[in-house]
């Protein structure tokens, strides 16, 4: 992990500059990996940060499939990210769409106490009955060699 933080850091400082971006928060679930970086002069602005990780691998608990999601509150948007590696091959789109459903379905962000006012603030879910002034972003390893796309099948 240090090695990929130190990669995307040197990428986003300039030559004999201090970078005016940090990290907020990273999580990986074996090999997803997501950081999130912002400019230092947006962070009194972003709160409410949380993450969870969804496995869908073998048994729906082995993480060598699944999803990595964090989200955060800036200014009045609550903002998404979701990484996520689903089944390979034409063969699995079955098997893919359905990894997709579990981490859209699955992706609760537990409770938390707001250190500030010690009150226990609500979960956040992204499901369909709860998108106004969210900003989602999906990535996901689609074996760039491999001409599939999630939605091949119907669903």
């Amino acid at each position: 992990l240090q090695y990929w933080k130190e990669l995307v850091e040197e990428c986003l400082t300039l030559p004999n500059q201090q970078s005016e971006y940090t990290l907020l928060i990273e999580r990986h679930l074996v090999g997803l990996l997501l950081f999130v970086y912002v400019k230092k002069s947006l962070l009194p602005n972003i709160r409410d940060v949380r993450s969870t990780l969804i496995p869908t691998g073998v048994l729906s608990i082995m993480g060598n499939k699944g999803g990595v999601c964090i989200r955060f509150d800036y200014q009045l948007s609550s903002i998404c990210f979701i990484c996520s590696h689903f089944h390979a091959g034409r063969e699995a789109t079955v098997i893919r769409n359905n990894e997709f459903k579990i981490i859209l379905e699955k992706t609760i962000f537990p409770s938390t106490i707001d250190a500030n006012s010690q009150k226990m603030s609500v979960k956040h879910t992204y499901s369909n009955s709860n998108k106004e002034n969210i900003s989602k972003w999906w990535y996901d390893d689609v074996n760039k060699n491999k001409t599939y796309n999630i939605f091949d099948h119907d669903h």
